[in-house]
């Protein structure tokens, strides 16, 4: 792995760490688990939590915040940009979700929440997350599809 993106794996991971502490949860998503590894430089991390912005801006007020549109937080965490992402809604149905994207009902300390976020990514392999103890979440088949290419 790139020495860059090593550093961002654990910067990132000290941040999903900080908000567990706090009484949520928060994985790496996206693009950012492609580009880790594909050993491709990265430019930013990006981070799913079920908090509201408003509680992540109190939680991360140490932090340099850079901008923010209606969905996303964007730090500066030691001259690494993290990307926070929001679902847009938590009202959601968990047999619904397990039913229309045809996944195994899953242990309670599943998000379904991160299901639903996962499945609005375009491509299989971008619906993949990270925890913060390196666990692989791939309800898509992404890493399957990794191994294909």
């Amino acid at each position: 792995m790139l020495e860059r993106n090593s550093k961002y794996l654990y910067k990132a991971k000290e941040l999903l760490q900080e908000i567990k502490d706090a009484g949520s949860y928060a994985y790496i998503v996206g693009e950012s688990i492609r580009y880790l590894y594909l050993d491709v430089p990265l430019d930013y991390i990006e981070i799913f939590t079920v908090m509201t912005k408003d509680q992540t801006r109190r939680l991360l007020t140490d932090y340099g915040l850079l901008s923010e549109s209606e969905h996303h937080l964007y730090y500066n965490l030691d001259g690494f940009r993290i990307r926070i992402s929001f679902i847009k809604s938590l009202k959601f149905d968990r047999d619904k979700i397990l039913n229309k994207y045809n996944i195994v009902k899953q242990s309670k300390e599943t998000s379904y929440v991160l299901i639903e976020y996962l499945a609005s990514k375009y491509f299989t392999f971008d619906g993949l997350a990270i925890d913060e103890n390196n666990m692989l979440h791939d309800y898509f088949g992404g890493k399957k599809d990794f191994k294909k290419h």
